[in-house]
């Protein structure tokens, strides 16, 4: 389900992490130690696919910043997060990553088979690319384990008005950014065309 209207957005299914088949494949990446070489090819298949899907949206839409909304922070999709790793590491554009929670955080991430991809993508640490957290205990948990220190962004602050400031600066939009899809359940009400910051002029 989407959370933006059809004008601005891309439907991927694969890009849920509820989508059965990716489902399938997490349900063999945590609590175990090792994953087979057919998890792997399971694993980076629907990675490529994803990437396809990614590129397809920032060509729809020729955009000029992504701003990944907690999918390179807790790995509950990973061939999401490597595939959006990928496409940063790939493209020239400005990634601003929003983080809620990091997998180190939670125990049932702990014993698994992915550490390799959990150390590559959940978070990357690329070129041209800003974290930023939404809480002061976040950003230590974040700088414990990587610099530099990352920005703050409250819950308050929603990522349709942080990607519309990086997109538009200073200026005022009279539409939200493009979104490729909504990974919550049940989705949000539809956007109704008001500004996330409506007293800003």
């Amino acid at each position: 389900m989407l959370d933006a209207p059809p004008g601005i957005s891309l439907p991927a299914p694969l890009a849920y992490f509820d989508y059965p088949e990716v489902a399938e494949v997490q349900a063999k990446l945590f609590g175990v130690a090792f994953r087979t070489r057919a998890v792997t090819n399971q694993i980076q298949s629907i990675k490529e696919r994803l990437k396809d899907e990614l590129y397809r949206f920032i060509e729809r839409f020729q955009l000029e910043v992504l701003v990944p909304e907690n999918i390179l922070a807790i790995p509950t999709h990973v061939p999401l997060g490597l595939a959006m790793t990928e496409v940063i590491a790939q493209t020239a554009l400005p990634v601003i990553a929003h983080h809620h929670d990091f997998a180190w955080e939670r125990e049932r991430f702990t014993l698994n088979a992915v550490n390799d991809y959990l150390q590559a993508a959940f978070p990357p640490l690329l070129y041209g690319m800003e974290h930023v957290v939404i809480n002061s205990f976040r950003a230590k948990s974040h700088t414990a384990r990587h610099d530099p220190f990352p920005g703050m962004i409250g819950k308050t602050h929603s990522a349709t008005a942080l990607a519309r400031e990086a997109a538009c600066g200073v200026t005022r939009c009279s539409s939200p950014p493009p979104s490729i899809s909504s990974t919550r359940w049940p989705p949000p009400k539809p956007w109704d065309g008001s500004s996330p910051n409506s007293s800003t002029t």
